[in-house]
């Protein structure tokens, strides 16, 4: 329990998502899960109470070991309710009667509208011209990456400032700033980087050797050096660069030159490259100074208008993007749109794929009981659960049936509808079926089938099980 108790902490206090991640990992809704801890806690302290007077022998011990660490190897025949998609349309007439009988049952969330604007990068990029100036550098930049026909060879020293992983921000920051100091006495050549690396470097390997790396070709090398390198010359000593272990700066001490493919060759593909890259740049700022004139009293509208963008207006829309149709990055767009608490409030800027977009709140529409109109959609949704639910019971009902009369497990679940797999070895104790989560039925029935029986009842809807096998004391 203690050990459960501070694995959902950080810091002596209790992290929610922690929790949920664990669930999530172990295929455990929080209800089973909670329910299943409860029980283990009121069974230990029934047996704290009786512990005082109550005698353990061995074989006690050795029988509850081999229960717990006994191992069920399930061949199951699983049957999707989803998959079952031939079942009939619910009438008009059932799902009057379903929105009848539950008046009170059907609910529509929060839903909003908004006015919103988007920029695209293409299109702010058409606007741009570069220089020849311009494309050179940024080939001179990247050729090491992606024209090398033979990689450059580089002699590199380094000098690397650690952090430790309990570091607060205060001492991460005085850290980032000595190697800011470092990296500019070393640029001042107030010392050699040699020498620097020598008093300053906490990297136990290269420290004595003045932070050499010996020679090495472009791109060998994954990490912190890989993000320095491209565009150093000769001579050149890099900004800090951050990783998990803290702060890094280093040198180019010499180079062997590489062969690449022609400027000429690849210009096509840099001006494209750097147009992609100038665009989104121009898309956000433009959104950028949409806010700030909405900000400085202008009308979302009068912004648009003097950006030459066009305002697009949505229906209404769940926080999970349910209502929105021809939207870039949806989700973000509806996450966005539920920050906003405010009619004609402005959100910040939404990056989208290939672009910016602010929007505009134009209307909340609270949650209420849904009218019949508004139902149809969730009562139909209902139905068609309980009838692909019903179809699936139906049909591993029907295997079990053949099963029983001869059929082969294995030809069973190749019916159509069926998928057939197999858990591998698990112990009791797990309290979990791999492939299938948390079922207390089913672990229960599982184990109480003699080895090899492949004629089980159905354990639930949608499976079958084959065989289990002793745990040895």
């Amino acid at each position: 329990r203690e050990r459960l108790t501070q694995m959902f902490q950080l810091g002596g206090i209790y992290q929610p998502d922690l929790y949920a991640s664990y669930l999530q990992k172990q295929g455990i809704s929080r209800q089973a899960f909670e329910n299943t801890l409860r029980e283990e806690l009121s069974i230990n302290k029934m047996i704290q109470l009786v512990s005082g007077s109550a005698t353990v022998f061995e074989e006690d011990l050795r029988q509850a070991y081999m229960y717990d660490n006994e191992q069920a190897d399930l061949k199951l025949i699983m049957v999707d309710p989803a998959a079952m998609t031939d079942v009939a349309e619910p009438t008009t007439d059932e799902i009057k009667l379903r929105f009848d009988e539950n008046l009170d049952g059907y609910t529509v969330s929060e839903k909003r509208k908004v006015n919103y604007v988007c920029f695209d990068a293409d299109e702010m990029a058409q606007a741009l011209e570069l220089t020849d100036e311009e494309i050179e550098a940024h080939y001179e930049k990247i050729k090491d990456d992606k024209f090398a026909i033979k990689p450059r060879e580089v002699k590199v020293r380094q000098i690397l400032f650690k952090v430790e992983f309990s570091a607060t921000d205060d001492e991460r920051e005085a850290i980032r700033k000595k190697a800011q100091q470092v990296m500019a006495d070393a640029r001042l050549e107030v010392s050699t980087f040699e020498n620097l690396a020598a008093l300053y470097s906490d990297d136990a390997d290269t420290k004595q050797k003045g932070g050499d790396l010996g020679w090495f070709e472009i791109g060998s090398k994954p990490g912190p050096v890989s993000k320095a390198l491209p565009g150093l010359k000769k001579g050149d000593i890099s900004d800090p660069v951050a990783d998990f272990q803290g702060y890094w700066i280093f040198k180019l001490e010499d180079e062997k030159p590489g062969k690449y493919k022609k400027l000429r060759r690849v210009r096509n593909e840099i001006v494209e490259a750097i147009m992609s890259e100038r665009g989104i740049i121009e898309a956000n700022e433009t959104a950028g100074k949409l806010i700030d004139e909405v900000q400085d009293g202008l009308t979302f509208t009068a912004a648009a208008e003097a950006a030459t963008a066009e305002i697009h207006i949505t229906g209404f829309f769940d926080d999970k993007a349910e209502g929105l149709t021809d939207i870039p990055s949806p989700e973000a767009f509806a996450q966005t749109a539920y920050a906003l608490w405010e009619d004609h409030q402005v959100s910040e800027i939404i990056k989208v794929d290939n672009g910016a977009c602010v929007m505009e709140l134009l209307e909340i529409a609270d949650d209420h009981d849904a009218d019949f109109e508004e139902a149809v959609p969730m009562a139909r949704e209902e139905l068609l659960q309980e009838s692909r639910k019903k179809a699936a019971r139906k049909l591993i009902d029907e295997l079990l049936d053949k099963i029983k009369k001869g059929t082969p497990f294995e030809t069973a679940g190749e019916e159509p509808g069926a998928e057939l797999t197999e858990t591998g070895y698990f112990a009791r104790s797990r309290r979990q079926i791999p492939g299938v989560g948390f079922s207390e039925d089913m672990m229960n029935t599982a184990f109480a089938l003699p080895p090899q029986d492949r004629k089980s009842t159905r354990l639930n809807s949608s499976h079958i099980p084959l065989s289990r096998m002793p745990s040895s004391a």
